[in-house]
């Protein structure tokens, strides 16, 4: 309500969360010819958790020899709902596999800033695997410059209510926090294309390229960090 806009496209939160940020960052194909012991994501917007259980059912699904071990996912979000509308809200999508819902709800964090971590773990094939959700409520500007990633982040979702109705979380700033924490080829995808996003991503150092979008929206942003 603060920024007067809807969390998800009206043609499917879960279609758009696999189209625009699990696709748009080529994650299946990275997940399951990984050479590495975990990966990175980082999202500017939380909301409804769409984007994490969407990821978290895709990266279940991946190729059990080839994918990392360890997920890390790194989410910002100011206005988080309390549990019980929270928990409402996110049944009322069909996600593949509900245990990653059901482990969220059962250790939902208190609703005071700062970082929360939540740890999700199962097992294929003998092999054992870890999703590390760290939940950043506040301020992305306060928090983005205080994160620590030694190895960087390997892909990275930009999502949010529109520039219109919260420029500040499309703003140069962000994306110049963003490439601090990016090392190259850190992808990054986005639904939205407007000119002043484009221009702040190219500023740092973002090669960038529209192609299709998601539903209404016709175009959508990827791109890598040089």
């Amino acid at each position: 309500e603060n920024f007067g806009d809807i969390y998800h496209s009206s043609g499917g939160a879960i279609l758009q969360a696999k189209h625009v940020f699990i696709n748009g960052n080529d994650l299946e194909n990275r997940w399951n010819s990984a050479n590495c012991q975990q990966f990175t994501i980082l999202e500017t917007g939380f909301g409804l958790a769409n984007n994490f259980l969407t990821t978290c059912d895709v990266f279940y699904d991946c190729d059990v020899k080839n994918k990392p071990k360890v997920l890390n996912f790194i989410s910002f979000e100011l206005y988080v709902l309390p549990l019980n509308i929270f928990k409402n809200l996110v049944q009322k999508q069909c996600y593949k596999y509900n245990f990653f819902a059901e482990k969220l709800f059962q250790n939902y964090p208190p609703l005071t800033s700062g970082i929360h971590k939540l740890e999700f773990y199962f097992e294929q094939q003998n092999q054992k695997y870890q999703i590390n959700l760290y939940l950043v409520l506040g301020e992305i500007t306060t928090f983005l410059p205080k994160i620590d990633i030694p190895l960087g982040v390997d892909a990275i979702y930009l999502d949010g209510f529109s520039p219109s109705k919260n420029p500040e979380i499309w703003s140069e700033k962000i994306m110049f926090g963003l490439k601090r924490i990016s090392k190259k080829n850190t992808t990054i995808a986005t639904w939205c294309v407007a000119g002043e996003v484009r221009k702040n991503l190219i500023a740092a150092e973002f090669e960038v390229q529209k192609v299709s979008g998601f539903a209404k929206k016709k175009q959508m942003l990827i791109g890598k960090f040089k």
